[in-house]
């Protein structure tokens, strides 16, 4: 179903789908897609291989990788649900995965007791440290070749194609594709 081909531009190899030039006229459109899907394959990848090394299942650790990016302001057991689309249940199971891994560690709310916030264990925080380091240091690096204003438009393209993903999901989380299969 897919080809691997060079791109015109270089980067290396990159993954063609045969309907991809029913999905965009624009061949800039459909280059800069399937370099999207590249490094959406290689993160997946990478979180992958740290969920292996950690012995959780991907979903855990997609729990602790947003139990992480709330450190400001911690996620409430409901909060991380919604998110990740989960029942009550299921996430309190979850959460009990990566509590017994000592990677996060619940909370109670000192004013209102039935609050309960999540948090990363120092233990979770210097996993995920030790395992990224290498790969922050090469994105860093590859960043670096480019100046600020490179930088600005390449954000401001990130933020872009973020949000046309996020606003192309139903409202269970899946793709209007993926609800009308089920259909």
């Amino acid at each position: 179903m897919a080809e691997t081909r060079e791109t015109p531009r270089g980067g290396g190899a990159a993954q063609h789908y045969r309907f991809d030039g029913e999905l965009f006229g624009d061949d800039d459109a459909r280059e800069v897609l399937v370099r999207l899907r590249a490094l959406t394959d290689g993160t997946r990848r990478l979180s992958d291989a740290f969920a292996s090394e950690l012995g959780l299942h991907p979903s855990d650790l997609r729990a602790a990788e947003l139990i992480g990016q709330h450190w400001r302001e911690p996620l409430r057991m409901g909060e991380l649900g919604a998110l990740l689309g989960l029942s009550s249940g299921a996430i309190t199971g979850t959460v009990d995965r990566l509590e017994a891994r000592g990677l996060v560690e619940r909370r109670r709310d000192g004013e209102d007791r039935r609050r309960t916030y999540l948090r990363l264990t120092p233990e979770g925080e210097a996993a995920a440290v030790d395992f990224y380091r290498a790969s922050a240091l090469r994105l860093e690096q590859a960043v670096a070749g480019f100046d600020h204003e490179e930088r600005e438009v390449i954000a401001r393209f990130l933020d872009a194609a973020t949000t046309a993903i996020r606003t192309s999901e139903g409202r269970d989380g899946t793709s209007g594709a993926a609800s009308r299969a089920r259909g």
